[in-house]
């Protein structure tokens, strides 16, 4: 039954589907701001630099803290 699912997988997949989403949309980003004319008074920019700023500083963290982890999974 759908309702006896584990609450951590459920968890886990949907964490997985916003990092893949979000990965896809931040990839998106890059020839929109290469050949759209954004600038740095762009409406929403300053926004979005300090938000990867502050995503990059969390994933430096977590990979730090787990790269024998990764290194292993890359195998």
């Amino acid at each position: 039954m759908e309702s006896q699912k584990d609450p951590a997988h459920v968890l886990s997949f949907v964490a997985a589907e916003r990092l893949r989403r979000s990965n896809q949309m931040l990839k998106d980003y890059a020839p929109i701001i290469d050949h759209q004319g954004v600038t740095w008074q762009t409406n929403g920019i300053q926004g979005l630099f300090d938000t990867v700023n502050s995503l990059q500083v969390q994933l430096r963290k977590l990979v730090e803290e787990h790269r024998g982890r990764f290194a292993k999974a890359a195998r």
